[in-house]
């Protein structure tokens, strides 16, 4: 059973039926599907944007609020294994059907360092090994990201990347091509 959830009562009430998924789609498209795309074309990669052939968002942590609080951190530790279960499995095993070469099998995260490492802590404290494999800068050197992989999902790379100030979005785009170039 998950545990609950910080300030929502429940998911039809608090996204269904508020009007909220048409307002996440939109978020999803802006800013995760066409700052990836973006990147993709630049690369040579063929620019769809209605299309999942290319890109998945997924939610590691579905929930929304107005300000970036550190409630999430709470809220991994105490559903860790659902976070495992039905997010990041489901990532991964969905990442493989990413037709293009350079997102296939890779699941990116939203995530800095100190986030990523406290996320892999919190894996190991269900049984899920992890290594951080590599981390890099944009040429800015104000954007990231870390290569990590879990012992459970070998055939599946792991990358997180932000930047400064970013909070839920992606690092700048020209930072983001970069970081794309490197994956």
């Amino acid at each position: 059973m998950l545990g609950k959830v910080p300030y929502m009562t429940s998911y039809a009430k608090d996204l269904v039926n508020t009007g909220a998924l048409p307002i996440n789609d939109n978020w999803h498209l802006n800013k995760r599907a066409l700052p990836l795309l973006s990147a993709l074309a630049k690369l040579g990669y063929k620019k769809t944007p209605h299309c999942l052939n290319e890109h998945l968002s997924v939610e590691l942590i579905p929930w929304r609020t107005p300000t970036v609080n550190t409630n999430y951190k709470n809220y991994l530790k105490c559903n860790i294994k659902e976070i495992y279960n039905n997010s990041i499995c489901f990532a991964a095993n969905e990442s493989k059907r990413i037709v293009n070469k350079k997102l296939n099998s890779v699941v990116i995260l939203r995530f800095n360092l100190d986030t990523t490492k406290y996320l892999l802590n919190k894996l190991k404290t269900i049984g899920q090994s992890s290594c951080i494999l590599s981390t890099g800068y944009s040429s800015s050197g104000k954007c990231a990201y870390a290569e990590f992989s879990l012992a459970s999902i070998p055939d599946v790379r792991f990358i997180s990347v932000w930047g400064p100030r970013s909070r839920n979005n992606f690092p700048p785009q020209n930072d983001l091509d970069e970081i794309v170039k490197k994956i």
